[in-house]
């Protein structure tokens, strides 16, 4: 039983550190980067598999993004947020669209939702908790 325990804890501390990664890589982006206004091109459709695949909900959108950066070099990348089918119909390609900048990964530009900016790692992070602590009480409590 408490080799079981371990994997469960050893879920969760993965958990924790991909939330954390997320949250720290954004806020980093945010303290030396900057948020700059750049244009859609380009929408990639991407298919989620399960059930319904059929359905509209089961489709994402990862636009691709042109923008100049502070040194004038001008770059079209896609970014790192996935969006509805909605969200796609109301923002066609030529829309602007917020992009934020770090220079020291300019390869990598984030999108600025508070999505994926703080909720979605600090649920990963406090589901990861959740099962670390799981983990812990079956590695203990056998």
């Amino acid at each position: 039983m408490k080799a079981f325990g371990m994997l469960i804890g050893m879920v969760g501390v993965t958990l924790i550190f991909v939330g954390q990664r997320m949250f720290w890589r954004r806020l980093l982006a945010r303290i030396r980067g900057c948020i700059l206004e750049g244009e859609i091109v380009k929408w990639t459709r991407i298919r989620i598999r399960g059930p319904m695949e059929s359905s509209a909900h089961r489709q994402k959108f990862q636009p691709v993004v042109k923008f100049v950066d502070p040194t004038g070099i001008e770059r079209t990348l896609e970014l790192d947020y996935q969006y509805t089918t909605t969200y796609q119909k109301e923002h066609p390609v030529g829309s602007k669209h917020p992009v934020l900048f770090d220079p020291v990964h300019p390869e990598r530009p984030c999108d600025t939702s508070w999505t994926m900016s703080y909720f979605l790692p600090a649920l990963l992070s406090a589901c990861g908790l959740l099962v670390l602590l799981i983990g812990l009480g079956v590695f203990f409590g056998s």
